[in-house]
């Protein structure tokens, strides 16, 4: 896995920013590494069958911006 544990227990962020480049507003499964998407869908029962194959997530627009 690609991030790395600190000595203050943080956890190092995950660039997804390749893995993620053409996938947009979209439930995907990644693989446990996060270097492969293993499957994506617009609907998240789609995806039932792969939930042990990976991490489940949903991929957002990335033109819109965070609020913080």
């Amino acid at each position: 896995m690609d991030s790395i544990k600190k000595e203050n227990n943080s956890i190092e962020p995950i660039d997804l920013t390749k893995v993620l480049e053409n996938i947009s507003e979209k439930w995907i499964i990644i693989s446990d590494d996060y270097k492969t998407i293993i499957k994506q869908s617009d609907s998240i029962d789609d995806l039932k069958d792969y939930f042990n194959q990976g991490i489940l997530m949903f991929v957002p627009n990335p033109n819109y911006g965070f609020i913080s």
